[in-house]
């Protein structure tokens, strides 16, 4: 297990929508286990992760992304997604949809 899988795992997140829904799904589920399931999720597309990692990766995601807001530094496509546009890609992406919800939500 490796923070590099983890990072890999969270950039083919970030570019299949299939595998986005997938996670978004397990992760508003009320009878799921998150955290497992999450693992299982990576695991099926070959990422060997661990869900504490996925947890930590999250949360620095998440970090990040709260700084570069306070800063001023966020693209355009994040500025756009914080107003309620379109557009979201990359990080926010996951941030938004898939990082609130493991981070606040979820089960662990």
């Amino acid at each position: 297990m490796s923070q590099k899988n983890v990072s890999e795992f969270f950039a083919k997140v970030e570019e299949d929508d299939v595998l986005q829904q997938r996670l978004i799904q397990i992760l508003q589920s009320e009878d799921l286990d998150h955290r497992e399931e999450a693992v299982k999720l990576a695991n099926e597309y070959g990422y060997e992760v661990t869900g504490e990692e996925l947890a930590q990766e999250v949360q620095k995601r998440q970090e990040d992304f709260a700084r570069r807001q306070e800063m001023g530094e966020l693209t355009d496509e994040e500025l756009e997604a914080v107003a309620g546009g379109g557009g979201v890609d990359g990080i926010l992406k996951f941030v938004f949809k898939v990082g609130e919800a493991l981070v606040k939500k979820s089960k662990w």
